[in-house]
């Protein structure tokens, strides 16, 4: 068996001393999170996504639809895309960054 760090206790030994962070109190595992425990395996912590990762979000759609709304014109080798030529700009611009923002938060949100 590996030796565990000095100071820290092994908790896969039986009789040694358990971590307080990982004392009985703890809370219980989410709903989503319980669904894929197996019974043999001990309920370390959740990781939840923080809302300031939605920011990058936000970004992308509004650089994306600022590039439509001012009618750019961009080259991707050896074609060029006239965003000028798309009809009603600040429309397709505006519904494109919200489907994005709502394709992106939809994706960004737990499960059920």
């Amino acid at each position: 068996m590996l030796d565990s760090e000095p100071g820290l206790p092994s908790l896969d030994e039986p009789g040694t001393e358990r971590l307080p962070a990982l004392s009985s109190g703890d809370p219980e595992p989410g709903v989503v999170v319980r669904r894929y425990l197996y019974p043999t395996e001990r309920y370390r912590g959740e990781w939840r996504r923080h809302g300031i990762r939605l920011a990058k979000e936000l970004a992308v759609g509004a650089v994306v639809a600022l590039l439509i709304v001012r009618g750019e014109e961009l080259t991707v080798g050896d074609y060029a895309v006239r965003l000028a030529d798309v009809p009603e700009r600040e429309l397709v611009g505006g519904g494109l960054w919200v489907a994005w923002f709502v394709w992106r938060w939809a994706a960004w949100q737990p499960l059920p």
